[in-house]
């Protein structure tokens, strides 16, 4: 008959410990990265967020300074004069069918 033969590993305590220790050490490494990386991140969506904010802001500016010097201007000066009168013309309804 064949003989069977036993594999025996000789864990020591000591052994283990280092296995269990090591392996910890490399998890810690990897959520510190992850949370390194998702601070990163943050940090650079708010800077993003605070560029548009002022992109939208200083066209914002400019609109209202060309709303400012369109509604300052004097149109009389410009030869323009009142309508005389005001006449609405009735038409069909528009649906989004026609």
């Amino acid at each position: 008959m064949h003989k069977i033969r036993t594999i025996s590993l000789h864990w020591s305590a000591t052994t283990f410990l280092v296995w269990v220790a090591s392996i910890l050490l490399l998890v810690y490494i990897a959520l510190i990265s992850i949370v390194m990386t998702y601070a990163t991140l943050t940090v650079e969506f708010a800077e993003s967020v605070r560029d548009d904010q002022s992109a939208v802001a200083s066209l914002e500016a400019s609109y209202l300074e060309e709303v400012r010097a369109l509604s300052s201007v004097d149109y009389r000066s410009l030869g323009f004069v009142e309508p005389k009168a005001k006449v609405f013309v009735k038409s069909a309804p528009v649906t989004a069918l026609r």
